[in-house]
């Protein structure tokens, strides 16, 4: 008989930072069972301060905006005269979006960490 997988669970555990307490530490790990469907749908739209719905129309309008960069800088490599600033000015363009959604949504969780250095700003 061969080795079988462990069953699998719908739940998974999860090491968030608590919220604070009156007279709690703050920023203490605590280990949290959560369900699956929440950590896939809910728990990182809840976290940049969005339903799904808009999160689903802000992440795929970033991939668009991506996608078309990634196009005109791939005609780009053919032909070094055409669009020699499209790729960059997308950049640019989606890290300011970035950073200003990012600033909004510590605004509005005031008990977030602020992220380290090397951390993307925004997550999509």
């Amino acid at each position: 008989m061969g080795l079988r997988p462990p069953p699998l669970s719908t739940d998974r555990l999860t090491c968030r930072r608590a919220r604070p307490r009156f007279g709690a530490p703050a920023g203490k790990l605590r280990l949290e069972k959560t369900s699956m469907f929440k950590a896939l749908f809910v728990e990182h739209p809840r976290a940049v301060n969005e339903s799904y719905g808009e999160h689903w129309i802000v992440a795929n309008r970033f991939g668009l905006k991506m996608i078309v960069a990634g196009l005109g800088t791939m005609l780009h490599g053919f032909v070094p005269g055409l669009l020699t600033h499209a790729g960059s000015d997308a950049i640019r363009k989606l890290h300011g979006e970035m950073t200003r959604r990012q600033t909004a949504a510590i605004k509005a969780q005031p008990d977030r960490p602020a992220p380290n250095r090397w951390q993307p700003e925004y997550e999509i």
